[in-house]
Formats: structure tokens, sequence, C-alpha cells
């Protein structure tokens, strides 16, 4: 996708985090009673890109989170840091 920075979800988080994060998460959580209720458990699996590798090197910037304004949300490499950082979330297991 690799949005700009500055463009918000309607709740206000930074649109590429909302998108390959979040609305994940969300979905994960409205199926979960029906995974849980089958005879064996579902399960979930979430598959990714390499995406993660064009994260910043600290990984997930929370500051950034509810978007980025001015020159740092201006050109393709901060497009695709933000892509990146909405990978990382991916890698994390729970």
């Amino acid at each position: 996708m690799a949005t700009s920075p500055s463009e918000l979800t309607k709740d206000g988080y930074e649109l590429q985090f909302g998108t390959n994060t979040l609305t994940h998460f969300h979905f994960t959580t409205l199926l979960l009673p029906q995974l849980l209720a089958a005879s064996p458990p579902g399960r979930v699996v979430n598959t990714s890109s390499d995406g993660h590798r064009l994260a910043p090197s600290e990984g997930i910037n929370f500051d950034t989170l509810h978007g980025v304004q001015g020159p740092a949300s201006e050109g393709l490499r901060a497009k695709f840091r933000a892509y990146g950082q909405s990978k990382v979330v991916s890698l994390l297991r729970v």
C-alpha cells in the first residue's frame, strides 16, 4: 500500500498501521468465539511479507502511530518506513 504517514484511519491511527495491523487483530477477535467453539478448535494463521525489513531499525515507533505531519511524512522513504513498521507486528507471537 505504502500510503503517506500523514493519512489516518477514521479512528485517528496511521492508515498503514490501521490496515495491516489493527484490522487483522479486530477480524481475529470477531472470529475467536466460533474458532474456540469448533471441534477441534480452529486456529488463525497470519502471514506477511518481507515488508518488516523496511521498518525503522528501532522497530515500532509508537509516537508515529497517530500519524506524522510535515517533512517526515513526505517521500517514498517515509511511506515504506511506515509500511515496514506496520508489518513488524506480524512477527510477534502471542
